[in-house]
């Protein structure tokens, strides 16, 4: 699906930049984190994100700059800050793929290239954090999975 394909390009795009960051051992970025881990809800809760759901899927957009906010201001001096596009790889797509993607940060302009890292002593922490919030989250958010029984996954699952 279209929304699920969105996340992923995001997250592809994310990894790479890393690469050339010159981060410690092990460190991360927060909004790989954050994306990874709405990955892994949409793979356990398999919702049908047709248009309802992808309409739906927009209000996310605040609570990943709330928990981006959050995280940065309560680990400090413990995060490293670097530029990221957010931009430029979906123009740059768009111009060799027909897609109706929308920029992840449309909404923040003034931080559109903050883009927060944590070393690795944080990402287990921060990923919990984000689980915690973010599955209940998506359960609640999108129409397909509204009457879904299903629990939450446990920490260790993987769709692998």
């Amino acid at each position: 699906k279209s929304y699920y394909r969105w996340i992923r390009f995001y997250l592809d795009s994310m990894n790479q930049a890393e690469l050339s960051f010159d981060l410690e051992v092990g460190a991360k970025g927060i909004w790989t984190i954050i994306l990874e881990e709405e990955l892994r809800a949409l793979d356990y809760y398999e919702p049908v994100l047709g248009l309802p759901d992808t309409i739906k899927a927009k209000s996310l957009d605040p609570y990943r700059e709330a928990i981006i906010e959050k995280i940065t201001n309560n680990l400090g001096q413990k995060v490293q800050t670097f530029k990221f596009d957010f931009v430029g790889p979906l123009e740059e797509l768009k111009k060799n793929e027909s897609n109706n993607w929308r920029f992840l940060r449309e909404s923040n302009a003034d931080l559109s290239d903050i883009y927060p890292v944590i070393k690795q002593v944080e990402v287990d922490p921060i990923r919990s954090l984000i689980r915690k919030e973010l599955i209940p989250l998506i359960k609640e958010t999108f129409p397909s999975l509204v009457d879904s029984e299903k629990s939450l996954p446990p920490d260790d699952w993987s769709r692998n």
